[in-house]
């Protein structure tokens, strides 16, 4: 038996590879450094019912 090494990786798999990492990267940071802001109820109201909110809190 000839002991053949398989064939590389096509183009577009190493490509994938390599912008899935970047992005897993990203967002890892992003995830470190806190950007975004708080996440809650109040991020997604309107400035009215916010404050509302931020009232409710203890």
């Amino acid at each position: 038996m000839s002991s053949q090494t398989p064939p590389p990786a096509p183009k577009w798999v190493k490509i994938s590879g390599i912008v899935a990492a970047i992005l897993l990267l990203a967002f890892l940071i992003a995830q470190v450094l806190g950007v975004g802001g708080e996440h809650g109820p109040g991020r997604h109201a309107s400035p009215a019912h916010a404050a509302t909110l931020a009232e409710l809190r203890p």
